[in-house]
């Protein structure tokens, strides 16, 4: 009897062992299984995803019609700045925005003085051939974006684009497209949007809502992420936008945040273009960053310092 009930519970043991072996190795392939279909899920949702863009896209281009009808100015300038650790993929990005389906009037890329002496023969050779203009500059950062375009303004709609991405050959006729629309606001491939407490304070930089798609505006509370393509119409922006010492010392390296608050003090709103926001850069950019370094303590320092010297830009 003893020896029987030894055995099973031995039994019992074993069974219990081979069960529990069982269930890790059936857990195992639901895993397997759960993480396939999640993928498999994640496929479908970034596809879907994409071709509500591409929809999206589509359906701007059905205002053409409308707008040409209108006769309208297409003509437009592109402002983008580099620096020399950038200068090679600067080149990729300026050759490749000659597949754009409408072209502007004019690139003008500036350089800081100090820069210049090592500007390769591949932007060179750009401006030989009559397809951008290298302008020389003051060393502002990432302000020389804009800053020195403002000062030579020439009632112009001017559009931003960052060194280190390929675009969409379609951008330069959507964000057009959208300022014929919507005249008067600041058009964006990318916008935040500003976190506000219950009194309506502007909250720290660290709690916006990065790259916000939910809605298109045009409104006061989204700011523009100036490198993947914004739209800035003649006379969008205040005066003091294109003052060099104000900019170096309120928002030093941290443009974005200063053209929305320039922008806010003129009352002028932004829209965000739908479908243009997927960032496509240039291999090896990501190593060099623009003016990469501490810029999130950047922002949140500057923001702190435009509060003070403006106020609650959504109070304008």
């Amino acid at each position: 009897m003893i020896s029987l009930v030894a055995l099973l519970s031995a039994l019992s043991v074993l069974l219990l062992a081979y069960l529990v072996r069982g269930s890790r190795q059936l857990g195992t392939k639901l895993s397997k299984l759960q993480s396939s279909n999640n993928k498999n899920f994640n496929e479908i949702e970034q596809l879907l995803i994409a071709e509500a863009k591409l929809a999206k896209r589509r359906e701007q281009l059905l205002y053409l019609p409308f707008i040409q009808g209108n006769e309208p100015d297409w003509k437009f300038e592109v402002s983008v700045t580099s620096h020399p650790a950038r200068f090679n993929a600067l080149a990729i990005s300026l050759s490749a925005l000659k597949a754009q389906i409408l072209q502007p009037q004019s690139i003008n890329v500036y350089i800081a003085d100090a820069d210049m002496a090592v500007l390769p023969n591949s932007i060179r050779e750009l401006e030989k051939s009559g397809y951008i203009t290298i302008i020389s500059c003051d060393d502002l950062g990432s302000g020389k974006k804009l800053i020195p375009a403002l000062k030579a303004q020439r009632n112009l709609p001017i559009i931003t684009i960052d060194d280190d991405l390929y675009f969409e050959n379609e951008l330069f006729l959507h964000l057009m497209i959208n300022h014929y629309l919507y005249p008067d606001a600041i058009i964006a491939a990318r916008v935040h949007r500003l976190a506000v407490n219950e009194a309506g304070d502007v909250l720290p930089f660290s709690t916006w809502h990065k790259h916000y798609d939910l809605t298109e505006g045009p409104a006061k509370d989204l700011m523009p992420t100036t490198g993947a393509g914004t739209l800035f119409p003649s006379k969008a922006l205040h005066e003091d936008a294109s003052d060099s010492a104000l900019y170096t010392k309120l928002s030093h390296n941290t443009d974005d945040l200063w053209w929305f608050f320039q922008a806010r003090r003129k009352g002028t709103l932004i829209r965000r273009l739908s479908g243009l926001d997927h960032l496509s850069f240039i291999d090896g950019t990501q190593e060099v960053g623009l003016w990469k370094n501490g810029n999130q303590d950047r922002n949140e320092v500057n923001l702190k310092a435009l509060l003070v010297q403006y106020g609650n830009p959504l109070s304008f």
